[in-house]
């Protein structure tokens, strides 16, 4: 998620290509999930937050790119876990 107000004071963001992670976005913040509605607010959240312009090329066309990455991690639900969920 991008914050608001960040270090470098510009709207400008850097994308970087890093070989073992993938696309990386410098000045973001990581958001931890657990249900598909938090996933849906942050979603909302970040395209409130999206910004657009005109092209060189055609002042009424706009160009507006988003990146969204999902890691998925898994682990073992104890006994104790999931007799709390079926409460």
């Amino acid at each position: 998620m991008l914050e608001p107000t960040k270090k470098n004071g510009t709207n400008k963001l850097r994308i970087k290509d890093d070989p073992r992670k993938g696309p990386m976005v410098d000045d973001l913040k990581e958001e931890i999930v657990n249900t598909p509605e938090q996933a849906i607010r942050f979603i909302k959240k970040g395209e409130a937050n999206r910004s657009y312009g005109e092209t060189s090329m055609n002042a009424t066309s706009s160009r507006s790119h988003v990146l969204f990455k999902v890691v998925i991690e898994s682990r073992v639900v104890t006994n104790e876990e999931q007799e709390g969920r079926e409460r």
